[in-house]
């Protein structure tokens, strides 16, 4: 795996190469949803016979109003590139998202 012009969000991955999730969180819970379904988190497979690109949104959850953060790793099985994202919850901020775009190369 790969990321695209450094952006940890934007990644690259071979057909067949297992994508894993790994998450710290502190005062925060993240659900999962990969191409449109609700995800468990742990790895998954890039299939180019399922979807040329792949989407994982991640939701954060905060459990109070402030202090919150959470860390979410993702590796390939190919080698490559780690991406590490971390969110810092805001005063009074309830949630986060973001979503990662794998494609398949």
């Amino acid at each position: 795996m790969r990321m695209k012009n450094h952006d940890e969000l934007d990644l690259i991955g071979d057909n067949n190469e297992t994508i894993t999730v790994a998450v710290t969180a502190n005062g925060a819970v993240v659900n999962f949803v990969l191409n449109g379904q609700a995800w468990p988190g742990g790895s998954f497979v890039l299939d180019r016979n399922v979807a040329p690109v792949f989407k994982l949104l991640a939701q954060t959850t905060y459990q109070g109003a402030s202090g919150g953060h959470c860390q979410i790793r993702i590796s390939g099985s190919n080698d490559g590139d780690v991406s590490v994202h971390d969110e810092v919850q805001a005063q009074g901020e309830a949630f986060d998202a973001v979503v990662y775009k794998f494609t398949i190369v």
